[in-house]
């Protein structure tokens, strides 16, 4: 991306969805772009840099290269608007040092500033913001609920508002759009993406069925996290990802 950088955050992560906003907020250049750890944009930039660990916190790509830690986040003020560039002087110091602070903070965000439980969606006009994904998906949605303010509702519209094929499966029949709710486990062939709306109390009986589609990924929605599946996907070679979906279909990155 030319001229520009870009940002990747933790997308459930409340500390680091405000650095984001604040990064927007002060980019009078637009010089940022960004997406979400847990998207597949994100791992595909990754890939790109062999020495990366499993990462959960800001990561930076400026001119071929990849930072992270206290240097990305000071890379990042040197751009920004304001006296915020002044804080670059502290590149100085030794990176165990700054980066030891910036690793408690890591550590710790989650209990200190929380994690979302909820989506936010960002609005139209910060989705250029974002990087995008192009390809549609055959996505089964795992919890799906008539209810109109339930989560995995508003994601089947946005799954087929976005031209996606859906699969839904609930706790009773139904429909949403022009996608019907079966309370079966149906034989479903060429499913990239299952998207997780179930409370981990009621995911067990699925495992089997979940593994047996093959998907390339499950997506686990605020609330639904659930290491011992995450654990048996992977060992299964299914990637699982804890984001939102309506997140990631807002910003191009699903």
């Amino acid at each position: 991306m030319e001229n520009r950088a870009i940002v990747l955050f933790d997308g459930v992560c409340n500390l680091c969805n405000s650095f984001v906003q604040f990064i927007i907020k002060h980019d009078k250049h637009d010089y940022f772009r960004f997406a979400s750890l847990q998207s597949p944009e994100a791992q595909k930039l990754l890939d790109s840099f062999p020495a990366n660990e499993e990462l959960r916190t800001v990561v930076l790509v400026e001119n071929g290269k990849s930072y992270k830690r206290s240097t990305a986040a000071l890379r990042i003020a040197r751009k920004l608007s304001g006296l915020w560039p002044a804080f670059y002087v502290f590149i100085i110091i030794p990176v165990f040092l700054r980066d030891f602070i910036y690793n408690i903070i890591g550590k710790y965000r989650y209990q200190w500033f929380g994690k979302r439980e909820e989506c936010m969606v960002p609005t139209p006009e910060l989705e250029s913001k974002f990087l995008r994904m192009k390809t549609n998906k055959k996505t089964l949605v795992l919890g799906a609920s008539e209810n109109p303010d339930r989560y995995s509702n508003k994601a089947i519209h946005r799954l087929r508002d976005n031209g996606h094929d859906v699969v839904a499966i609930g706790r009773k029949k139904g429909k949403v759009s022009d996608v019907e709710i079966t309370d079966e486990r149906p034989a479903i062939k060429d499913i990239d993406t299952v998207t997780m709306y179930l409370n981990p109390k009621h995911q067990e009986e699925y495992f089997d069925y979940i593994l047996s589609l093959k998907p390339k990924r499950i997506i686990f929605n605020p609330g639904a996290e659930n290491p011992a599946l995450e654990a048996k996907a992977e060992e299964n070679g299914i990637t699982p990802m804890e984001a939102c979906t309506l997140v990631l279909l807002s910003t191009k990155q699903f």
